[in-house]
């Protein structure tokens, strides 16, 4: 029902303005259409990247009404907020955190002195907005584990994201385990593949996950079938009278 809300509002559209909101995963997407009168009109779709609570909301921007989303939040889901048709959308709530971007090494040295009970990686995913953990380890590790060198480790690593001076690489660790990242992972032992653009980095590592995933669902299914045929065969076995097991087994 959503895609063909989509395609009524959006189909044939242009897309004119694509925003992140600061460092938040939240994007809105601008798109300018003719409606069934042939006006233009503009709809706005904002993606809420938010693990198990992501979702995708079409809404007026002129009223800020939502026509529908892919994940209704009802009031008994959320406290803070309704995601209804029908209802003025209000984004999730701000987590008061700082910019990256824009700390100095005074702001680190207060988050890290602030959280006195936090490991230092925990302490900087608490206090900066976009910061990830897999990030934090990458300045720990690059700050030698010193927490005296943590602020000089922070504002270098953010100097290069706010130039965009990107290396968009995949590292495999000896586990098996990969990751990604726009930044050099020096912290992640392992074969890394490097890319031009963080586009090619993306879809190298989604179509490895994808065939991974794949082959791991295979591997479950034909374990619960052979699981399965032989909790049958086993029962069958137990059920079957004693002359004829033993016939079997003389067979």
């Amino acid at each position: 029902m959503f895609c063909m809300l989509l395609r009524k509002h959006c189909e044939g559209g242009i897309v004119e303005a694509v925003r992140q909101l600061g460092n938040e995963r939240i994007v809105e997407i601008d798109v300018r259409h003719r409606d069934e009168l042939g006006d233009l009109s503009l709809k706005r779709l904002v993606l809420e990247i938010m693990g198990r609570h992501s979702n995708l909301v079409l809404l007026d921007p002129a009223t800020g009404i939502v026509h529908d989303s892919i994940r209704h939040v009802t009031p008994a889901i959320s406290s803070y907020r309704v995601v209804l048709p029908g209802v003025k959308y209000v984004a999730p709530p701000a987590q008061d955190k700082l910019d990256p971007l824009e700390a100095t090494a005074a702001d680190v040295a207060r988050a890290l002195s602030e959280a006195t009970d936090a490991p230092p990686a925990g302490a900087l995913v608490g206090a900066f907005t976009g910061l990830s953990p897999l990030l934090a380890k990458e300045i720990v590790y690059r700050a030698g584990g010193r927490e005296a060198d943590l602020s000089a480790a922070f504002t270098a690593l953010m100097a290069d994201a706010a130039a965009h001076r990107y290396a968009p690489s995949i590292a495999e660790e000896p586990s098996g385990r990969t990751q990604f990242h726009a930044l050099p992972l020096t912290h992640v032992h392992g074969e890394a593949r490097s890319y031009d653009s963080m586009h090619a980095c993306l879809e190298a590592y989604y179509i490895d996950k994808a065939e991974r995933d794949l082959v791991r669902q295979r591997t479950v299914d034909l374990a619960r079938l052979l699981q399965n045929e032989t909790a049958k065969n086993a029962k069958k076995a137990g059920e079957a009278p004693p002359d004829a097991r033993r016939s079997r087994r003389r067979g």
